[in-house]
């Protein structure tokens, strides 16, 4: 297992290997701490920079393209006995763009080591990088949590520090910095709908309203979008309806801001629920 310590460093170090199959010859630049005990190989490529592994992991990145969640898998290698350096093969790279400014956060799953890499493009150097001992079943999403964006494309890095495959299953939630509305008024009027009021934001193209008959937004859940022009307005409140709900029941419900960038939604956070379920005549 010595050999595998030694790839418990900077990223950019033990990423080595994703740039040729060879080690690396001589001590690094300062920026980078060394792998002097390596042995040198013909032919060798000398990494300097983290930017010598940023392009080559952008350039292979897996793109994650969605208006509001990111979901994605891969499976990473594990090292063999005698590996001097990793190869790309134990490395995978996920991209995905915000549009607007505001905050995400990854929710990891796996089950092994690995080193975790966080950056914006062309970045000289990570903003966020941990080694993380990932569980069976069980979500990791506080490590990388709750980050703070300005729109642009991001990447995040996994590298394989274990001996065994894993596979990475990785779910992004994307929330945008526009202020988010809240709830005045819901009501019934009439059969299977439910009327709801809240308050208008400035800026916000579009609102969108959740009704679920639980807590947890699960079951019998209605997600709707409403583009501006679709919305009563009067000087501080819009007003929507939701039909088609079930009669009888008892909805709980939500409401949230959108921005329209370059085609896309790109949602507030939600507000307040109500804290009492309004029932559908």
């Amino acid at each position: 297992m010595k050999v595998f310590e030694r790839f418990r460093r900077r990223f950019a170090i033990t990423m080595a290997g994703f740039l040729s199959a060879t080690t690396l010859a001589a001590p690094i630049a300062p920026a980078i701490v060394a792998h002097a005990e390596l042995p040198a190989k013909a032919g060798a490529t000398q990494l300097k920079t983290f930017k010598d592994v940023r392009d080559n992991l952008q350039k292979d990145a897996i793109e994650v393209i969605s208006e509001e969640e990111y979901c994605k898998s891969d499976t990473i290698t594990g090292r063999k006995e005698g590996d001097t350096a990793p190869d790309k093969n134990d490395c995978t790279c996920f991209k995905f763009h915000a549009g607007v400014d505001g905050k995400i956060t990854f929710s990891i799953f796996g089950d092994g080591k690995v080193y975790v890499d966080f950056w914006k493009a062309d970045a000289e150097k990570p903003e966020l990088e941990k080694e993380l001992t990932l569980v069976k079943d069980v979500e990791n999403k506080t490590d990388f949590g709750n980050i703070k964006l300005t729109a642009g494309d991001y990447y995040i890095s996994f590298l394989n520090m274990d001996t065994k495959d894993i596979k990475i299953d990785i779910s992004c939630l994307f929330v945008s910095k526009a202020a988010t509305s809240k709830l005045v008024k819901v009501e019934s009027p009439s059969k299977k709908a439910l009327k709801v009021t809240f308050k208008k934001v400035k800026d916000a193209d579009g609102y969108e309203v959740i009704c679920a008959t639980d807590k947890y937004f699960e079951k019998n859940r209605v997600q709707k979008a409403f583009a501006n022009k679709k919305v009563k307005f009067d000087k501080k409140n819009g007003t929507v309806t939701i039909k088609k709900l079930k009669k009888g029941k008892k909805y709980y419900v939500g409401v949230r801001t959108y921005v329209v960038k370059d085609g896309k939604k790109y949602f507030s956070g939600w507000s307040e629920y109500t804290r009492k379920p309004i029932k559908v005549k």
